[in-house]
């Protein structure tokens, strides 16, 4: 049984990295495929990978599977990451502008820069 533990988790692996979507759907649907293979191995005891893949399929064939369905999910992970570069890139302006300001401000309390001699 530990062999095939690490049987999967190489195929789950596998599958994580096929799936075009964020990691938080790729870990929601990893844990509840993990859940299916579960049910099917105490259903079936004694099952190879071979048996696990030749039931639930390739790890490409899951995948594509999913992106076929999940099509709403996907154009809602990609406006959030829109939305995250937007945000980043305000914050690195708002930064940067701040910056400015403070040298300028810092600049002109400095006063007059007159040197002395005796």
């Amino acid at each position: 049984m530990a062999v095939l533990k690490k049987e999967l988790k190489k195929y789950y692996n596998s599958i994580r990295k096929n799936l075009a979507c964020s990691f938080n759907m790729k870990s929601v649907f990893i844990s509840e495929f993990n859940s299916r293979v579960y049910d099917y191995l105490e259903e079936n005891p004694n099952q190879t990978i071979e048996n696990v893949i030749e039931y639930f399929g390739s790890p490409e064939e899951i995948a594509k599977s999913f992106d076929k369905d999940n099509e709403y999910y996907k154009s809602k992970a990609r406006n959030r990451l829109i939305l995250e570069i937007i945000l980043i890139t305000l914050l690195i302006v708002s930064i940067l502008v701040s910056c400015f300001v403070i040298c300028n401000i810092l600049s002109t309390l400095g006063g007059d820069s007159t040197i002395t001699t005796k």
